[in-house]
């Protein structure tokens, strides 16, 4: 009987405790990838912006996103 519990309470853990941690861990993994591509898109921007101002051609900043 108690070794059933045991089984039970590691297939529990295993089943949520485990696959849940492993779920966050794949978030951090997207959030810091997002991250990265928002200020690269954000730097593209104030380049872009800043070659509108200086009247220059914006095409290769395009090609870019």
């Amino acid at each position: 009987m108690i070794t059933d519990i045991k089984e039970k309470l590691a297939d529990m853990q295993a089943k949520y405790i485990d696959k849940q941690s492993a779920e966050d861990n794949l978030k951090t993994v997207y959030n810091c990838k997002t991250t990265k591509i928002k200020k690269k898109l954000a730097s593209l921007e104030v380049e872009r912006c800043h070659k509108l101002l200086a009247k220059e051609d914006v095409t290769a900043i395009d090609k870019k996103n």
